[in-house]
């Protein structure tokens, strides 16, 4: 029990550094590079995240519930196995994004992309290979390791940001260099570590061999779903940047940075509960899984609507406070970005549960009818309500998400 109360709380003490040197990182250009600037960084990470999206349902989210159900011995070869694939990933996602930078820029007449091609493919390909690093220690519930390689990652990206802003110089393309930069401190130190363990290649390649197709069975469903939310969280920054400006997708990224503030707790969730409901399932069954899935529920649902309804109500004080005149005007959509953040949580205990029962499909197709409604709130509200109404699409989207996952999840734990 004092093991794995260490292990939550190390897990929280991450999470907050990620997103507090996050918050600061995003602060940091917001306010040296200007809401243009910022708007085509804000996009060009949505990418990012994209690419990140994709290997966590090929890769890390089946490797969250399978890795913690094996025997100790067979586990550690699973783990090691997934460097390759993690890999190819980030290869393939830098090519693909470079690809794309270079099209908005000469299709798309935006001469800005052009500039940012080679470092948003050095910062996909980082972020995804230390993301996995960072994730594959979380599976192993070694989540001293993960503190260390985030302060490593996120550090070097704030101390390069930090020093960018300081000379005048930072802008989109240099601050993707920045998150390129972290990223390879990580990830280099973990190959140093990983070289002093040497592997026989022939065992992983058959550990690899083993679990493809059960990788596959879990993982089609969860790359399907981790792009329609993407598509859900992240189709009205884009359709705000190309119907208005680069500037209003900033001015709504500056707002959802504040509410990133409250992401500590969701995202510790993610990282701690697909790995604990696992073990649960396999060790108390069914019975076991439907009480954690409503403790983790109500212990994160009541303190993040909290901070939620307090950044709300100070959303204009605290956008001119952190970011500046130019961006006073726009708080009212910390309260909106607020609300979707609390959807988004009350997800995470009933799809961690489904993911667990390897029932992913019921995951996707929820994410499915979230993404139709946003898309088509987006296409009405944008047109009349500006940045305002293309976030509230986002906030809709996600709650019927919410909605279907846990009336699924319910359904599910009954039959079980």
């Amino acid at each position: 029990m004092a093991g794995t109360r260490r292990d939550t709380v190390a897990a929280l003490v991450d999470q907050g550094l990620v997103s507090g040197l996050g918050f600061v990182g995003m602060l940091i250009i917001a306010r040296a590079a200007g809401p243009e600037p910022f708007g085509i960084f804000v996009l060009a990470q949505g990418f990012i995240f994209l690419a990140a999206s994709v290997q966590r349902g090929l890769v890390i989210k089946p490797m969250m519930a399978i890795g913690p159900q094996l025997g100790e011995g067979e586990r550690e070869g699973y783990y090691r196995s997934l460097w390759c694939a993690s890999t190819g990933l980030a290869g393939a996602s830098a090519l693909m994004l470079a690809g794309t930078s270079v099209g908005i820029g000469y299709i798309g007449g935006e001469p800005g992309w052009l500039s940012i091609a080679l470092p948003l493919a050095a910062g996909a390909a980082g972020f995804v290979m230390q993301d996995f690093v960072r994730r594959r220690y979380l599976a192993r519930e070694a989540t001293a390791e993960a503190l260390v390689s985030d302060i490593m990652a996120y550090g070097t990206r704030t101390t390069c940001l930090g020093t960018l802003a300081a000379t005048g110089s930072l802008d989109a393309a240099t601050a993707l260099w920045a998150v390129a930069a972290g990223s390879a401190v990580a990830v280099a130190a973990e190959m140093a570590h990983d070289s002093r363990r040497p592997v026989d290649a022939s065992v992983a390649g058959q550990e690899a061999s083993a679990y493809v197709i059960r990788h596959w069975a879990m993982g089609k469903w969860l790359v399907a779903t981790h792009i329609m939310q993407w598509i859900n969280g992240r189709a009205p920054l884009y359709a705000a940047g190309m119907v208005m400006s680069s500037a209003a997708a900033g001015y709504m990224g500056a707002a959802l940075n504040l509410v990133g503030t409250a992401n500590v707790l969701m995202q510790a969730v993610e990282n701690v509960v697909p790995v604990r409901a696992a073990r649960i399932l396999h060790e108390r069954r069914a019975t076991g899984l439907r009480a954690y899935v409503r403790r983790v529920t109500v212990l994160g649902g009541v303190p993040l609507a909290a901070v939620v309804i307090l950044l709300a109500l100070g959303g204009d004080i605290i956008m001119e406070w952190v970011y500046g005149a130019e961006y006073a005007s726009y708080g009212f959509l910390v309260g909106l970005w607020g609300i979707y953040y609390l959807f988004q949580f009350l997800q995470r205990p009933a799809a961690s549960a489904l993911r667990a029962m390897e029932t992913t499909h019921s995951v996707f197709l929820s994410n499915v009818f979230g993404t139709l409604v946003m898309l088509g709130a987006t296409g009405v509200l944008l047109v009349d309500h500006g940045v305002g109404g293309a976030t509230l699409a986002a906030v809709l989207g996600q709650a019927v998400v919410a909605g279907l996952l846990m009336r699924s999840y319910r359904s599910h734990a009954r039959a079980a």
